[in-house]
């Protein structure tokens, strides 16, 4: 890690403002409604001191989660059996933001990124589209 946390100094070095990570949360299959860090992955605490040692540099991070379901899918293939769960365990994990593409669960990103905002984060949210202009133009938020 500290080959990591080293290199932030030579991105601010550059002149960089901002260091994007993208990173793998998993589910077992793609109806599952548990969303979990596995075992090579690093976890909430280690991504809590990855963002501190970024701002002593004044970065912002921008994290992108990506959920990806067992070895016999595509994150476009999740669809839980219980949407209510599958975003409450998101939420339970501590992400701010999950980068799933689906414009059917308009009421669910709502919620979420009340939650959100209601926690303090009052920066920047995205939405990632897979299927542009498609699904952009039926996004409802």
């Amino acid at each position: 890690m500290s080959d990591t946390l080293d290199s932030l100094k030579i991105i601010s070095l550059r002149e960089a403002n901002w260091i994007g990570v993208n990173f793998f949360l998993r589910q077992d299959k793609n109806i599952s409604n548990e969303i979990y860090f596995d075992e090579r992955t690093p976890t909430k605490d280690v991504w809590s001191s990855f963002i501190k040692e970024a701002h002593k540099y004044n970065l912002r991070v921008l994290l992108k989660p990506l959920v990806v379901c067992g070895n016999d899918c595509l994150f476009i293939h999740i669809l839980p059996e219980n949407i209510t769960k599958w975003f409450l365990n998101a939420l339970s994990i501590g992400l701010e933001l999950i980068q799933i593409s689906n414009q059917d669960y308009t009421l669910y990103w709502k919620t979420l990124i009340r939650t959100i905002r209601s926690g303090g984060y009052s920066g920047l949210l995205t939405y990632c589209s897979i299927f542009y202009p498609l699904e952009t133009q039926q996004i409802q938020f």
